[in-house]
């Protein structure tokens, strides 16, 4: 079977990072050193130029779906990728068709959940001012992202419109926490619908095993037009949450660079743009969970001061969009 490194070959990928720090940089409130969220620091002009800019008519045509992770409806809002309290409400400025989170079973599969999104895609193509269809995936709404663009493809369905995929710490080829944890998993499963957590669907853990993200891999291929970008995380195990802490020190003893629930090498879309490594864990790159209202939520999911994921966000958009 392929491994990883065989199915995301680096000539398909392109690397632009360099040019995607000056984005981020004119995102970031004055009080924030674009060098101190990028994996390498980047080297700017004390005054950066802005590259890209969101451009008024293509927002204006476009719908962004944001695709959550695992366990996201145990969580509310504090698990939905970028949201805040307001919702996406900080973003009205940017004069989009649409900006919403797919509301997806916190533990569906990835075949469950990706025909769900095919569905929601196709009722936002209907919409006669939409455009462009760019999805935001985050860990694992990348494989239902996916998933979803394959289910369309393969039915003949895929929107003419244009489409854009963009995963954030996605777990595009899995992780073996999966394999590791699965007998854990199962054991407290139960205790998740104490949390209001949806019902197992069953294989969703199993979908992000190694071996069964290579087996998806090898029987689809991306939509031919479909524009791929790529943001993955980084932290060392010291830098952690304390709830991370533990996955990073065994994804650290097999590779090494990880994000306290992926290895970095694993989630990057095997082509495209490669826009970002940043200096966030697995939960803080996209989630609001500084602001989760329980302290012990808290104490065990965040490590010192919050990421930007605001100007993260708007940095991807004005790189998308312009």
């Amino acid at each position: 079977m392929p491994s990883p490194a065989d199915l995301l070959t680096p000539s398909r990928l392109l690397d632009r990072r360099a040019a995607f720090a000056p984005v981020l940089a004119q995102a970031l409130a004055p009080e924030h050193a674009v060098s101190d969220w990028l994996h390498p620091a980047p080297a700017l002009a004390p005054t950066p130029i802005a590259r890209h800019r969101v451009d008024a008519r293509r927002a204006a045509g476009a719908s962004v779906l944001l695709v959550p992770g695992l366990f996201n409806d145990c969580l509310g809002t504090h698990a939905q990728p970028f949201a805040n309290a307001r919702g996406y409400a900080d973003f009205a400025d940017l004069g989009l068709a649409g900006m919403r989170c797919v509301a997806l079973p916190g533990r569906g599969s990835v075949a469950h959940n990706g025909a769900l999104l095919a569905a929601e895609m196709r009722v936002e193509a209907d919409r006669p001012e939409v455009q462009e269809l760019v999805l935001i995936g985050y860990s694992k709404g990348v494989p239902d992202a996916l998933h979803a663009l394959a289910v369309l493809q393969a039915s003949g369905a895929l929107p003419a419109q244009r489409l854009s995929l963009v995963s954030v710490a996605g777990a595009v080829m899995g992780t073996p926490l999966a394999s590791r944890f699965a007998e854990l998993y199962d054991w407290l499963s139960p205790a998740a619908r104490l949390l209001g957590c949806s019902a197992a669907d069953g294989p969703e853990l199993d979908d992000l095993r190694p071996e069964a993200r290579a087996l998806w891999w090898q029987a689809h291929a991306l939509p031919p037009d479909l524009a791929c970008y790529s943001v993955i995380a980084q932290r060392e195990p010291p830098q952690l949450p304390p709830a991370l802490r533990p996955f990073g020190r065994l994804l650290a003893e097999q590779v090494g660079r990880n994000d306290g629930q992926l290895h970095t090498r694993d989630a990057l879309l095997p082509r495209g743009e490669w826009l970002a490594e940043v200096r966030a864990d697995h939960w803080g790159v996209a989630l609001d969970m500084d602001a989760h209202p329980n302290p012990l939520v808290r104490a065990g999911a965040v490590q010192g001061p919050p990421f930007p994921r605001s100007a993260l966000l708007r940095a991807l958009l004005a790189w998308v969009l312009s």
